[in-house]
């Protein structure tokens, strides 16, 4: 018999495609997946951009305020459901 919970519990599922080394990212993927008449039907939801860092430096030292410097990667583009509750997350692979 299999337990009913009254508030069950987070499920969450993570998979990572990697494709061939050296193909040049295309900004056009996501848009390109998304019009896919399969993924459009699962993911109607407006796409939404999600920033990656890359790095951050902070430099201080006697005498000189701090210096916070933050440097972007390129962003990755979320493709979401109507409810925000799933999505594919499409980007650069940086390893």
């Amino acid at each position: 018999m299999k337990r009913k919970y009254r508030n069950p519990p987070i499920e969450e599922a993570l998979v990572e495609f990697r494709f061939v080394p050296g193909q040049e990212w295309d900004l056009t993927i996501p848009g390109k997946l998304h019009q896919h008449d399969a993924i459009k039907a699962q993911y109607p939801g407006k796409p939404r951009t999600q920033k990656v860092f890359l790095e951050a430096e902070l430099q201080a030292g006697p005498g000189h305020p701090p210096n916070l410097a933050v440097h972007e990667g390129v962003g990755r583009v979320q493709l979401v459901d109507e409810r925000g509750n799933h999505l594919i997350s499409l980007g650069v692979c940086l390893t």
